[in-house]
């Protein structure tokens, strides 16, 4: 644990990751299975998934990401957040909003009934090289194939994913975003 705690926090995810990928990597010996579920299990403390950290998950507040719904909701929107960001060649995608308290949900003009309450909703800015309406194209394309995101919305800036329980898939814009959309592709 010594030398967990000397790395950098990406040089701790570049070891897990190629301990995974490759236990021979482990000091050259065959690891058990037990060895590898400790390895994952580090790893997940890291963040639910390669490219998401759980402190991009916390609100904005300074409250962390709910240790009770890791493992139920955090791993399941980061594979979707992971799909996204595949889609989109591997390019790093900007989380802007992700867990929100009650009181922060509110403080921003949330809805009240948001999935961000409920550790569900991503609110993801495009790629570099990305424009706004590429990134919801394939934000949808994503949720079309997957079937996880439940709810997708089009804001002026970035896009709302989320991974609702239910059949249904909701999709929503603001009016002043598709507005502020089209005059940025017919400025183009």
């Amino acid at each position: 644990m010594f030398l967990l705690r000397a790395l950098s926090g990406l040089q701790v995810r570049a070891l897990l990751s190629e301990a995974i990928a490759n236990p021979a990597s482990l000091g050259g010996f065959r690891a058990t299975e037990g060895v590898l579920s400790l390895v994952r299990s580090i790893r997940r403390a890291a963040g639910p998934s390669e490219h998401l950290a759980w402190h991009e998950l916390a609100c904005h507040d300074g409250t962390p990401y709910p240790l009770e719904w890791r493992e139920s909701r955090g791993i399941a929107l980061a594979a979707e957040f992971e799909a996204i960001r595949e889609a989109c060649g591997n390019r790093p995608i900007r989380v802007l909003s992700a867990y929100r308290t009650e009181d922060h949900n509110t403080a921003v003009g949330g809805s009240k009934h948001s999935q961000h309450i409920e550790g569900r909703a991503l609110d993801l800015a495009p790629p570099d090289g990305m424009t706004l309406e590429e990134f919801w194209r394939t934000a949808n394309h994503v949720a079309g194939e997957r079937k996880v995101i439940r709810g997708l919305g089009l804001y002026g800036s970035f896009v709302h994913i989320d991974i609702r329980p239910g059949k249904r898939v909701r999709k929503w814009s603001g009016s002043r975003a598709l507005a502020e959309l089209r005059q940025q592709e017919a400025d183009r």
